[in-house]
């Protein structure tokens, strides 16, 4: 695979693909979006789109929920998280899910906390 830099106005969305989505995917979407409220803000209604651009939205879907699931369970696993840490826990997520090992980034979150959400994620 070939990483390059692109500037974010040249990228272009891709076709809708699935003009289509069940009654079932979109609750699913519901409770991921639901789990999320706090750190991810994108509105229902591009969320739908993307996920009818995506080539296998099934797939995808199931990567939001086991974000979601991890995310939650380190909400509950560290009452007290500041929203900043939060949205570090979603960092963390975003980059277990496109294969990412580098966290150094992660500025609000200890070492010893981001190794759990990965742990927990595997």
């Amino acid at each position: 695979m070939d990483i390059r830099q692109v500037k974010i106005s040249d990228i272009q969305e891709g076709p809708i693909r699935h003009q289509t989505l069940s009654d079932t995917f979109v609750q699913r979407v519901k409770d991921f979006k639901q789990a999320l409220s706090e750190v991810e803000l994108t509105p229902l209604e591009n969320t739908l789109e993307n996920f009818q651009r995506d080539m296998h939205p099934e797939r995808e879907l199931k990567i939001w929920e086991r974000m979601a699931s991890t995310y939650q369970w380190t909400i509950i696993a560290n009452p007290g998280l500041s929203l900043l840490e939060k949205k570090d826990v979603l960092g963390v997520l975003l980059g277990i899910s496109v294969g990412s090992k580098d966290f150094s980034h992660i500025k609000n979150l200890s070492k010893d906390k981001v190794d759990a959400i990965v742990n927990h994620y595997s």
